[in-house]
């Protein structure tokens, strides 16, 4: 032995030592983390505690809030603060890396090749390569991460490391924790068929400071979501990131990020239609092409529900003069005062019995019974569908008696002048704190289609702000140019953000929202915030239409 301790390797291992709080090298540390990954449900998985000096990591966290610069994004899946890649701190300045110098021993020790045998060692996942991949994310009240497995190219194992206030526990009712998915499989044939997330997680991690959860990145099985941080003044800090190997893991088609993409659903075929799509298109007897004007008998039956101001026609003539020219509209006040009274006393008698008002994340199973059941699968969209015969519920039966008649489906061909072939309907319910659709190729048109969508909601400035998340946003898939090869982490939904093709209607109070979409439009409903004022419910119509020559020659894309 060197005197003094002094030799090739001692510097590093001092360096780790102050780095690290937990000793990475002892066998029986190894032993029990092993143990926990490999036992763990619903899949591998660990959560390491007292991972680092106490001392150095308070001073990683002040240079990340005091120096380093994040950058809000929100898409349909997520709504961060995020610093870039921390790969990055390597081409920084000395002035710059001089501010950050605790943070740049903490990555290079999280990446070492010391670090990298210790997670290789706990989570038997083969040789990891000296590639760093990680961030700092910030989740302020309202930030969360939707559904998703992580599965993208080389990743093998993803890891937390969790920066909240050290001077304030982190409670359970805060929100913000690590929700871990079990797999529920194909309804008709587990073995054969790709499986799909629950509706609801099995287990929930809190970000307790300086700790590390830790799983493994398995396609079409690591399902986990980031809740919603419900508190005001507790941003839940975290540095993020994957370790990586040499290849991408077996079975990547199962990836969420590729069923994203996929023009067709791998291995799920039914099975997820089933969950995707509501009910199939109904074919009209003959096409609805309203080429002069409702007759009396049909106003006389649609003045029962809709506002006598969308029954005259020099109003809707302006309506269609401005949809043909915009293809998107927004009808407000669009039916009339007495129903929407009865529906409004309807939908909060409901939200209130269940707890929708609080501001926390309500139980999973809120508003499911009385004909209202799951939509999923969970990497895809969750909400309520109503599927009842409408004697208990004026939504289903307003879709039934308005919706569903002739009549409407000739007032909506005078608004928008486009004849209607075939058409299906929904009702369905977005709870706050849980519910969603996301953008994805299952929910692409396949041909022109007619979106006509009454929307209730609470009436609040916050609907209209978009700060609560409900708003509907239409726009062109341009993934199948990029490849999912090429894709980045983005592209969950990126694509639609300052893109002069995208449309975005906020969910507001008895509105009614005509949507024309070409082929290759895909839609999502933003997730509703648990700080909403109430549920947002809509009755969705589709109608496939015939385009007339103008539109199918031109490059519109709404």
């Amino acid at each position: 032995m060197t005197p003094g301790g002094r030799g090739i390797g001692a510097k590093r291992k001092r360096q780790d030592g102050d780095v690290l709080s937990i000793q990475i090298e002892s066998q029986d540390v190894r032993s029990g983390v092993a143990k926990e990954f490999k036992e763990a449900h619903p899949y591998r998985h660990c959560v390491l505690k007292d991972v680092c000096d106490e001392k150095l990591l308070r001073s990683v966290r002040k240079e990340i809030i005091t120096n380093l610069k994040a950058t809000f994004k929100e898409t349909d899946i997520y709504k961060v603060l995020q610093t870039g890649d921390l790969a990055n701190l390597d081409g920084l300045d000395k002035d710059s890396l001089g501010q950050l110098p605790q943070l740049k021993r903490l990555r290079d020790v999280l990446y070492s090749k010391e670090f990298r045998g210790f997670v290789e060692s706990v989570t038997g996942c083969g040789e990891l390569i000296d590639k760093t991949d990680c961030s700092c994310n910030i989740y302020p009240q309202g930030g969360h991460l939707l559904c998703h497995d992580d599965v993208i190219g080389t990743r093998k194992v993803s890891y937390i490391l969790y920066l909240t206030d050290p001077e304030r526990e982190w409670e359970s009712e805060d929100g913000g924790a690590l929700a871990l998915y079990d797999c529920i499989g194909h309804p008709n044939d587990e073995k054969k068929k790709l499986p799909l997330p629950d509706f609801h997680p099995v287990k929930r991690i809190l970000p307790t400071w300086n700790t590390m959860a830790m799983f493994a990145v398995l396609p079409g099985k690591s399902f986990h979501d980031i809740e919603e941080v419900v508190v005001s003044d507790k941003p839940r800090l975290s540095i993020s990131g994957w370790w990586h190997g040499e290849k991408p893991p077996e079975g990547s088609e199962k990836a969420t990020l590729n069923q994203i993409l996929a023009k067709k659903d791998v291995d799920e075929e039914s099975a997820v239609a089933k969950l995707d799509r509501v009910d199939p298109f109904v074919k009209f007897p003959s096409a609805v092409h309203a080429e002069g004007w409702l007759s009396a008998d049909d106003i006389s039956h649609l003045a029962r529900f809709i506002n006598p101001e969308y029954l005259v026609r020099g109003s809707v003539e302006r309506i269609a003069e401005k949809f043909v020219d915009e293809s998107h509209i927004q009808l407000y006040k669009f039916l009339n005062d007495d129903l929407v009274g009865h529906i409004s006393r309807y939908i909060k008698e409901r939200d209130q019995a269940e707890g929708m008002f609080k501001s926390e994340i309500p139980k999973y199973t809120s508003g499911i019974g009385d004909s209202w059941t799951m939509r999923g699968p969970t990497h895809k969209q969750r909400f309520l569908e109503s599927a009842g015969d409408g004697e208990n519920n004026v939504l289903v039966k307003l879709k039934t008696d308005c919706f569903g008649s002739l009549a409407f489906q000739k007032l909506v061909s005078c608004m928008t002048k486009v004849a209607l072939n075939s058409g299906r309907a929904s009702v369905r319910r977005f709870r706050p704190g849980l519910d969603y659709t996301l953008a994805h190729s299952g929910v692409e048109t396949a041909g022109y289609q007619l979106d006509a969508t009454l929307c209730m909601v609470e009436d609040s400035e916050q609907w209209g702000l978009g700060e609560v998340g409900g708003y509907d946003c239409y726009m062109v898939n341009d993934t199948e140019a990029k490849g999912p090869n090429n894709a980045s982490a983005e592209v969950y939904s990126e694509a639609a953000e300052d893109d002069d093709e995208t449309v975005t209607l906020p969910a507001t109070r008895n509105c009614l929202n005509l949507v024309l979409c070409n082929e290759g439009v895909m839609r999502f409903t933003k997730y509703i915030s648990a700080t909403a004022p109430g549920s947002r419910w809509d009755i969705m119509n589709e109608y496939e239409i015939t385009p007339d020559d103008d539109e199918e020659d031109g490059d519109n894309k709404d």
